[in-house]
């Protein structure tokens, strides 16, 4: 019986490039330590990721443990300007208000996660 590689059942697409471009695809995957293939599927990723197209694959839960990560930070980035702003206009009281109901909020995703 002859031996099957994963590659085998993948798609397969077969495209015209325009003059010099494939010696310019060639470099560049060399650069990154990539074969020609590898470099052009890397870049077609990067573009749908960019376009917001490239999670179509990925299950809708992991996508979602990911936009809570990047939700969480961003609470946090918005908490840590809270925090100037409020010691910029010195209301102490509210600066600590803020910080306690955020940090419950934190570890409470925290733990759910967990």
């Amino acid at each position: 019986m002859r031996q099957t590689y994963p590659k085998e059942g993948q798609d397969r697409f077969m495209i015209r490039l325009p003059d010099g471009m494939r010696d310019q695809l060639k470099e560049t995957a060399n650069t990154n330590k990539r074969t020609i293939s590898a470099e052009i599927v890397a870049r077609l990723e990067e573009s749908l990721k960019s376009d917001g197209k490239l999670y179509m694959h990925v299950p809708i839960e992991e996508r979602i443990e990911e936009l809570e990560a990047d939700v969480m930070l961003l609470k946090e980035v918005l908490l840590m300007d809270r925090k100037k702003e409020a010691a910029a206009a010195g209301s102490f009281k509210f600066e600590t208000e803020l910080y306690r109901d955020d940090v419950r909020e934190l570890l409470r995703k925290k733990a759910e996660k967990e």
